[in-house]
């Protein structure tokens, strides 16, 4: 049985509290469960994933990165993501800001999915 963790982790100073976690046992589509208070998933994870920050702030912002490791926890390729601050609005009525952090499933990843036979994939800011 394969498993792959995916791991969605904002970085600040002192801890690097997780905020997605994904797992594949033994399909070829992740199954993300475990969210973090104040981050909202929708899924499915296919080729890419978005997970939306409803309320982001000025501590949301920076540049996000995805790293495998492996279950012996090494360290494989980083591979860089996009968070994007949006505004949106319903008529005369402006919501707060948005923030949509999309990690971008890469080919590579299959490669490394089918190689081990557990990995984690780690999303984390890089201040």
């Amino acid at each position: 049985m394969k498993l792959l963790l995916l791991l969605l982790m904002l970085l600040t100073l002192h801890l690097t509290p997780e905020i997605l976690s994904c797992s594949w046992l033994t399909s070829d589509q992740p199954e993300c469960n475990n969210i973090a208070h104040g981050y909202i998933y929708n899924g499915p994870a296919t080729s890419s994933l978005t997970v939306v920050i409803p309320s982001a702030t000025e501590e949301h912002v920076g540049r996000y990165a995805c790293q495998v490791v492996t279950v012996d926890h090494t360290a494989a390729d980083i591979v860089p993501c996009n968070f994007t601050l949006e505004e949106e609005s319903l008529g005369w009525i402006a919501a707060p800001v948005v923030g949509v952090l999309t990690l971008a499933i890469a080919a590579g990843l299959v490669w490394w999915k089918r190689r081990f036979i557990s990995e984690k994939l780690c999303l984390r800011s890089v201040q």
